[in-house]
């Protein structure tokens, strides 16, 4: 553990002193890449092929894998300036109708895009704000820049009736980038078909400046609030929701880059880190001070910073992830309620403080190592005896669903079936009628 604080704190002065540096000596032969987005025309159906298409109420580039809106075609091309992008639509308010005037020459010649030079890097520094945009494409445009710069993701709004806006700041270091957004209430769900569509193998670590979020991979739930740290997975589905307005500054690194200094990574999915565990507030404190960065450092000082960065980062996670005892005694506690649990699944009178006293443990601490776990005693057993109840189900096991609800410990009839298909999308009955 003092080797590990010994080589954080060197880390973390090294990180510190290299951001100081770069504030001081800015390198002025990369610049800020100006990024402003513009709603769709109405002629979009009338464009010659190659040209950017115009789906979904924004910009796309038709000849790139990732959709992006028309601030992002600069990027997507490699510029760090956005001025490459030639032209732009101007736009008018007519009496009657929103339309768009198109400069004089061949459709959509204003959009072209030059080509990128083998020399040019890309921004170091880029800005996505959905304030340059009439309400009604702001969702949209912020939809194609969460895509494009953080995970791939089906992004939903949760509450349509408020204005949405939205802002995004990253800086690039190197293999590392690091984003600072902040957004209206909103869901960010990453399933099954959206890994096939968009494969991505990324690690996050997000950091709650505002607001609260609620993260859910591999059977477990983090609950972040202000100051916590949360470590997720784009390999593996994930659903992050957000039900008012937030700030989070989130680190985006290769996995590969993370398994080779944390090879206990799989493991770390869903993690919350609390603001008082072990150097939490050290990687807190670097994440911001490199989001506050107000111009792009040269290229060879953004790969020093970026790989201390890494250090940093995985050393802090291996010292908070791993207190001395604490650890090993939550996760066997964990194992052994739920081999109680699952042994009297189908008791409905069935508590917690049972449980607790027959470990030999107070509810306090019962609780406290679930919620390390990520989840909660009540929501863990809930989810397996729908589990357990649908796996009856469909293999044809029961004779009615009543005998299911008495089978696997629910007392509310009515209950069950609401969680059963909010769980499964399917009424008990119809599993049950397939299974024949």
């Amino acid at each position: 553990m003092r080797a590990s604080i010994a080589v954080v704190t060197s880390t973390a002065l090294t990180c510190r002193r290299r951001i100081a540096s770069a504030r001081e000596t800015r390198d002025s032969s990369c610049r800020v890449a100006d990024i402003v987005g513009l709603p769709p025309p109405s002629v979009a159906s009338s464009q010659p092929a190659g040209r950017p298409s115009c789906s979904d109420g924004s910009w796309r580039l038709a000849c790139d894998r990732q959709p992006l809106p028309v601030s992002g075609i600069g990027i997507a091309c490699g510029h760090a300036d956005a001025s490459r992008v030639t032209g732009v639509a101007r736009w008018r308010r007519t009496p009657r109708t929103r339309a768009a005037t198109m400069p004089e020459g061949p459709v959509m010649a204003s959009l072209n895009v030059s080509p990128p030079s083998p020399a040019s890097p890309p921004a170091a520094i880029t800005t996505f704000d959905t304030n340059v945009l009439a309400e009604k494409y702001r969702f949209s445009y912020w939809r194609d820049a969460i895509c494009a710069h953080l995970s791939p993701s089906e992004t939903t709004r949760m509450g349509p009736e408020q204005p949405f806006a939205a802002r995004m700041r990253k800086v690039a270091l190197g293999k590392v980038n690091v984003c600072d957004i902040r957004f209206s209430p909103m869901a960010s769900r990453r399933d099954a078909a959206c890994l096939r569509r968009m494969p991505d193998d990324d690690v996050f670590v997000a950091l709650m400046k505002t607001g609260t979020g609620r993260l859910v991979q591999d059977d477990r739930c983090a609950l972040a609030s202000v100051g916590d740290l949360v470590i997720y997975d784009s390999a593996r589905p994930f659903l992050w929701e957000f039900e008012q307005d937030t700030r989070m500054i989130i680190a985006r690194i290769a996995r590969r880059q993370m398994a080779s200094r944390l090879p206990d990574l799989a493991h770390l999915a869903a993690r919350i880190i609390r603001p008082d565990q072990p150097l939490a507030s050290t990687i807190a404190h670097t994440m911001t001070d490199i989001v506050a960065l107000e111009a792009p450092l040269s290229e060879s000082c953004s790969q020093r910073l970026g790989s201390s960065f890494l250090e940093l980062l995985a050393a802090s996670l291996e010292a908070s992830l791993t207190a001395p005892g604490r650890r090993v005694a939550d996760e066997d506690l964990v194992r052994q309620a739920k081999t109680f649990l699952l042994a009297h699944i189908e008791d409905p009178d069935l508590d917690l403080a049972t449980v607790a006293n027959r470990l030999g443990v107070s509810l306090r601490t019962l609780c406290r190592a679930f919620a390390a776990d990520g989840t909660t005693a009540i929501r863990w057993l809930w989810q397996q005896r729908l589990e357990l109840a649908h796996r009856l189900l469909a293999e044809g096991q029961a004779r009615n669903v009543g005998q299911v609800v008495m089978q696997c410990g629910f007392s509310d009839f009515s209950h069950f079936s609401r969680a059963f298909k909010k769980a499964y999308g399917v009424m008990p009955k119809s599993v049950l009628r397939a299974a024949g």
